[in-house]
């Protein structure tokens, strides 16, 4: 069969791909080419037979496996995923540890004396400058007096 320059087109010109110019232009050509004809022919026998033929249906037992295939697809990429994740996250806590180690120069400061106020603890109060009962009671019992000291 010779090769048409409108034999290219025929594809397109079946499907209704073509604007209305181009299939104008390709339906005049058909009517005059014996050999433009004979391939939209077997075209079209092509896409009969196609359009005849029954949708194939997988059985209970394939499709399953086809589920169980495509998710142990997702979580191996699931699972790389992670790992590449898990990788970065330990460069970048390195990274981050060698920067603060080695990045700022050691600055050692001086211990700055500090002077504490002491303020004298008196022990020898009485029980009448006390505020609550139970201080009362503790304190009367730390001066070693009567520990019998009545609560109100």
């Amino acid at each position: 069969m010779l090769q048409c320059q409108f034999s290219s087109r025929l594809s397109a010109y079946l499907d209704d791909q073509l604007d209305a110019d181009q299939h104008a232009m390709v339906s005049r050509h058909i009517a005059s080419c014996a050999a433009c004809q004979a391939e939209l022919r077997a075209m079209k026998q092509i896409s009969a037979l196609f359009a005849a033929q029954e949708e194939p249906r997988l059985s209970q037992f394939s499709l399953h496996r086809l589920h169980k295939k495509v998710d142990a697809v997702m979580e191996e990429s699931l699972i790389r995923l992670a790992h590449v994740l898990q990788a970065v996250a330990a460069c970048v806590l390195i990274a981050g540890s060698i920067w603060l180690t080695l990045g700022r120069p050691a600055q050692v400061q001086q211990p700055q004396q500090v002077e504490a106020a002491v303020t004298p603890v008196n022990w020898d109060t009485s029980i009448d400058e006390t505020s609550t009962p139970a201080s009362a009671f503790y304190l009367a019992d730390a001066s070693g007096q009567n520990s019998s000291v009545d609560l109100p």
